[in-house]
């Protein structure tokens, strides 16, 4: 009896002394949750706070800039957005080929053409400007995810053209309609200048541009595999005296621009461990292309700063849930 009643009480103390680790264990994970929600809630009030400054930084800088500009810039890991004269056509330049590049994946996935068919470009499909194709022998041979490849990371405008002779003006504005862009419209092949002399030119919006950046940041139109593909494509990008010319060495960007005769454009994501932010930025009627494009630079220093003041610990690069940009 004696052994049964000393073994009775040493389990009753092995008990309880479990039940106070236990006990114990759940305090501290409950200080623990605690803190972490308080830190939470402190770095999001940094944060609200550091947007707003960005707000009123882009308002002035918007306010000096002598010309035209519409502006989108989204803290993508929240879905928080800055838009000034976001619903302002403008004529597209080179921006309009992301979109196509889009366009191209999608008709690929619905099996109207495919990766690797192989198009020819001969010497009379070449035209000037921005490119490589222009350069080589003729004729060559390319497969369309070469052409998407140029029509990206060089800008090559004969790639551009070849592609948008594959797919046609009504199904690439068709298309780019149903990904929701109100303003976009295809109405003339790159470099041909006669048909915008009467009256044919390509337009955009800022709205518009962002949202096709979104589309392909949150995976929504495309799959991750291609949606990657084309943001690695655009990290590519050999143009980078815009977004990135006053950013920190080495930091990542994924960007396409444009540039034609009164217009210069920049658009595209940049990437850190703080956050990711989208700056679209389409200027037009400026007194200079240095200007314009120093002022599509402040703007994304502007933004750029934003997520290292903010952003005093890194992200859990949480993709939140899509939503348009409004306008």
């Amino acid at each position: 009896m004696c052994s049964l009643w000393d073994w009775d009480l040493k389990h009753k103390s092995l008990i309880l002394k479990i039940s106070v680790l236990i006990a114990s264990l759940i305090v501290t994970l409950s200080f623990y949750f605690l803190s972490l929600h308080l830190r939470q809630r402190s770095f999001l009030k940094c944060k609200e706070k550091q947007w707003v400054i960005l707000g009123n930084e882009v308002d002035e800088v918007l306010e000096k800039f002598k010309g035209k500009a519409g502006i989108v810039i989204v803290d993508l890991q929240n879905g928080w957005t800055i838009a000034r004269n976001q619903n302002e056509k403008c004529p597209a330049a080179s921006v309009i080929k992301l979109p196509i590049a889009v366009v191209v994946y999608k008709a690929i996935a619905e099996g109207r053409v495919s990766r690797g068919q192989v198009i020819e470009i001969r010497r009379l499909d070449v035209v000037s400007g921005s490119g490589v194709i222009r350069k080589r022998n003729f004729p060559q041979r390319y497969t369309l995810d070469d052409l998407v490849a140029l029509m990206l990371t060089v800008s090559d405008n004969t790639a551009c053209n070849k592609i948008i002779s594959l797919l046609g003006f009504d199904y690439i504005n068709t298309e780019m309609k149903k990904l929701g862009l109100q303003d976009t419209t295809l109405r003339r092949f790159m470099m041909d200048f006669k048909a915008r002399d009467r009256g044919f030119e390509n337009f955009t919006s800022a709205r518009d541009i962002a949202e096709v950046w979104k589309l392909l940041y949150y995976e929504k139109i495309l799959g991750e595999k291609e949606s990657r593909y084309l943001i690695e494509l655009l990290k590519n990008q050999k143009v980078n005296d815009r977004i990135s010319r006053l950013l920190a060495t080495r930091t990542i960007v994924a960007n396409k621009t444009g540039l034609e005769r009164n217009v210069c454009h920049d658009s595209g994501i940049i990437f850190t461990p703080y956050g990711d932010i989208l700056i679209v930025v389409l200027t037009s009627d400026f007194k200079s292309f240095k200007l314009a494009k120093e002022f599509i630079a402040t703007l994304a220093f502007l933004g750029y700063n934003y997520l290292l003041q903010s952003g005093y610990e890194p992200q859990r690069f949480i993709r939140r849930s899509y939503s348009p940009v409004s306008g």
